[in-house]
């Protein structure tokens, strides 16, 4: 986490150190966070399909299916294919 923060600190304009932070908060089971460095990690690369993806696990986590389903939706339309297959199994369309 540390080496996290400090990347960040480093360069803020860093996506990837967002998204990785963000896997860390999640794992930690600090969602909260977790959904802020994800969207973080979006506004700064909006076609990270796997940002989508983990912040929509995040907020099924904590609850929220709507946005569960929106950010799997925007996943699966980036490409990722584990989403895909997530809304498939639902029976949820994303075109």
């Amino acid at each position: 986490m540390n080496d996290y923060n400090k990347a960040i600190e480093l360069n803020p304009a860093g996506a990837d150190e967002y998204y990785n932070r963000g896997n860390l908060y999640k794992a930690s089971g600090n969602l909260e966070q977790a959904i802020n460095d994800y969207s973080k990690a979006i506004e700064l690369e909006p076609k990270d399909a796997e940002a989508y993806y983990n912040r929509g696990v995040v907020y099924q986590k904590l609850g929220n299916n709507d946005m569960f389903i929106q950010n799997l939706k925007m996943s699966a339309m980036l490409g990722d294919e584990k989403a895909r297959d997530d809304l498939r199994s639902k029976g949820i369309e994303w075109h």
